[in-house]
């Protein structure tokens, strides 16, 4: 799933409606904490896109479990993630877990996952993952 929003954009005042508090919890964060936001990603204004068969391997690659980097070789994040890209994950055609991309600051947020996520883009797999998501542009 994939929004294109700028930030001037995104509701951020006191009193947010049910579906504005659902929205940023999706957008912001390590929210939401279950899986039950899915079926109403599109009518937040997600669009959704079916990954390519042919890319599923190069995506399996790019999440694998690896090796915990040293402390030195971790990307500090510099912005505020505004996760505006979801792919879920799915086994027997059931979500079992989703991450929340955002490619401006290279940050993310997995859920599902048994195992340790920390690895995961240390090696620059932006780049892979764009391409896999057939993205144009990196923000």
């Amino acid at each position: 799933y994939h929004i294109s929003i700028e930030d001037t954009e995104i509701p951020m005042h006191d009193s947010l409606s049910n579906s504005e508090k659902l929205f940023s919890s999706v957008i912001f964060g390590n929210g939401p904490s279950d899986m039950s936001f899915i079926d109403g990603l599109q009518a937040l204004g997600f669009t959704y896109k079916h990954v390519d068969s042919t890319q599923i391997a190069e995506i399996k690659e790019i999440f694998k479990t690896r090796p915990i980097p040293k402390e030195e070789e971790m990307i500090a994040y510099a912005c505020e993630p505004i996760y505006r890209d979801i792919l879920i994950f799915k086994q027997n055609n059931k979500p079992v877990g989703f991450a929340k991309i955002c490619f401006e600051c290279e940050d993310y947020y997995i859920h599902g996952s048994s195992v340790n996520t920390e690895p995961f883009a240390q090696l620059m797999d932006y780049y892979s993952l764009a391409g896999c998501l057939d993205k144009t542009k990196l923000y």
